[in-house]
C-alpha cells in the first residue's frame, strides 16, 4: 500500500510540473511563429519528443506511459498550435495506430 502511495504521489507531481511547465513552452513557440503562418516542424518535432520523454518517464516511475503522454496532450491549448497538430498527425494516426490497436487487441482477446 505505500508503494502504491509513493507511485501515485510522484504521478500527481509529474502532473503538477506538467502543469506549471508546459504552457509555458507553448506560448514561446505560439509567440515565435508569425501571425497566419504555419507552425514550424521543429516545434512539432519537439512536442512529439516531449510525448515520448513525458511516457518513459511515467513508466520509469511505476506508472504506465500513456498516462504521461495522455497528461502532456491536456495541456495543449486550444487554438493554431492544436489544429495545426491535429492536421498533421491526424492521418497517421487514423490508417496506421487505430487499425494496429485494434489488430493487437483481436489478438490479445481470449474468449
Amino acid at each position: 500500500m505505500s508503494a502504491a502511495i509513493i507511485n501515485d504521489l510522484c504521478a500527481w507531481c509529474f502532473c503538477l510540473f506538467l502543469h506549471l511547465c508546459a504552457p509555458s513552452w507553448y506560448q514561446w513557440m505560439v509567440s515565435n511563429t508569425p501571425e497566419g503562418e504555419n507552425f514550424n516542424d521543429f516545434y512539432i518535432c519537439l512536442i512529439l519528443t516531449g510525448v515520448m520523454i513525458c511516457a518513459f518517464i511515467t513508466d520509469a516511475i511505476g506508472t504506465h506511459s500513456v498516462f504521461g503522454a495522455f497528461v502532456f496532450g491536456l495541456i495543449i491549448p486550444n487554438g493554431p498550435l492544436g489544429t495545426t497538430l491535429i492536421e498533421k498527425l491526424e492521418d497517421f494516426v487514423i490508417t496506421l495506430l487505430l487499425p494496429l490497436f485494434f489488430a493487437i487487441s483481436g489478438l490479445r482477446t481470449d474468449l
